[in-house]
């Protein structure tokens, strides 16, 4: 099994030269108060930017911030992996300056498809946000199941050495 299998939290390190290892993410950050947005009208490679997130979230700065796009059910096909909604280079700055530090969805990454590897760009959004700290939730599932906007969000990465990221479990706790 790799360290990014299934739901998984990518550390700094998976992009960033010497950025930090999935065993010294803050403990503080994988429990606590969460925010989903829900963009589960999402077209194929549609795009989110600033304007969208200050809609969505108005004065609401969480630190633990979901995005709900309801990709999972592409889950299987080549679908969800070439043609999933994305955020854009601006919505990442922008995301780190309000204070986000752990960034979850249900897609296979926040970054267009069509940034991977050996692309012109690969993986701007990951390098912004990764690069500031900032820690990744991939691959999640069945989010449609959470009833509220704001929860408790518990996070249980697998706790390996000096990788670059690790499996998830990830438990919605809803008031």
């Amino acid at each position: 099994m790799g360290t990014h299998t299934g739901t998984h939290m990518d550390a700094p390190l998976h992009f960033i030269p010497r950025g930090g290892p999935i065993d010294k993410v803050p403990l503080e950050l994988l429990i606590g108060p969460a925010r989903m947005v829900d963009f589960s009208n999402a077209k194929s490679k549609q795009e989110f930017g600033v304007k969208d997130f200050q809609r969505v979230l108005g004065r609401d700065r969480p630190k633990r911030l979901v995005m709900r796009f309801d990709w999972s059910r592409h889950w299987g096909t080549i679908k969800y992996y070439q043609k999933q909604p994305y955020i854009s280079e601006e919505a990442a700055e922008w995301l780190i300056k309000q204070g986000v530090r752990l960034l979850a969805m249900d897609t296979a990454q926040a970054d267009s498809p069509d940034n991977g590897r050996n692309a012109p760009k690969d993986s701007p959004v990951h390098k912004i946000m990764l690069g500031q700290g900032c820690y990744f939730l991939e691959y999640l599932t069945n989010l449609h199941e959470v009833q509220h906007m704001n929860f408790e969000m518990i996070v249980l990465p697998l706790k390996l050495l000096d990788a670059d990221g690790a499996p998830a479990r990830c438990i919605a706790i809803e008031p």
